[in-house]
Order: structure tokens, then sequence, then C-alpha cells
């Protein structure tokens, strides 16, 4: 049985970096929030402030 590879939405993505940014709540507390897990959380952030840093 296998498994679909989620697709978060350009909008999803920046929603929860920019929560996480913030630093009003914890990884932990938005990955439940948000159903995903805290390392792609992290992986989000990377990726798109390295990108932003490239402007």
């Amino acid at each position: 049985m296998s498994r679909t590879r989620r697709v978060f939405s350009k909008d999803f993505k920046s929603k929860v970096v920019l929560e996480a940014l913030k630093e009003t709540e914890t990884l932990e507390t938005l990955a439940k929030k948000y159903e995903i897990s805290g390392f792609t959380i992290e992986h989000l952030i990377t990726v798109l402030t390295f990108f932003d840093n490239l402007k």
C-alpha cells in the first residue's frame, strides 16, 4: 500500500513560515496545528529564507 505525497500550496507554506518566524508558538505546536512535522516547518523556513536572500 503506497502513500500519496502531500503537496502544499504557496499560500499555505508562507502562512506556516510567517507564523514560525513570529516565534509566538513552538514548532511542535505549529506542527500539530497544521498537521505537518516540525522537520517540514524547519525545512520550509530554510528554503524560503535561502531563496529570499538570493534576491
